[in-house]
């Protein structure tokens, strides 16, 4: 992959990471009304989540710039997203929405998958013939 091409995913993955911590920390009520709504609603750990996911798009926007960080920066993500995405399968049928449980599982497991592809195309060697 090129370079410029691999430094530009990993920026737009921090971008995006960073802005939904930072909407969990600043906004923990709106992130629970709009795709959170597993009860009981805790604004604490909420906001604690939105740190980790600060940390981690600062850890892709520093992995843009710095190509060695790139395959502990997916590790520590794709882990993360596994888990995350278990957790989701458990607790499918908890929120107050029917279709949010659905809904973020699969948005999570689409998560996981882009970040499975990020790694395999970052990755990859090419072969010479």
């Amino acid at each position: 992959m090129n370079p410029r091409t691999a430094a530009a995913i990993f920026a737009a993955l921090g971008v995006a990471h960073v802005a939904i911590g930072v909407w969990m920390m600043l906004a923990p009520g709106s992130f629970y009304e709009t795709i959170a709504t597993f009860p009981p609603r805790n604004d604490h750990y909420t906001r604690d989540l939105g740190t980790l996911y600060v940390a981690l798009g600062a850890a892709f926007g520093a992995a843009a710039r710095r190509a060695a960080w790139r395959g502990g920066v997916l590790l520590l993500a794709i882990v993360q997203y596994t888990l995350h995405l278990g957790d989701h399968l458990f607790d499918v049928d908890v929120p107050t929405e029917d279709w949010v449980g659905p809904v973020s599982a699969a948005l999570v497991a689409g998560g996981l998958v882009l970040l499975l592809v990020v790694a395999y195309v970052v990755n990859r060697r090419r072969r010479v013939p």
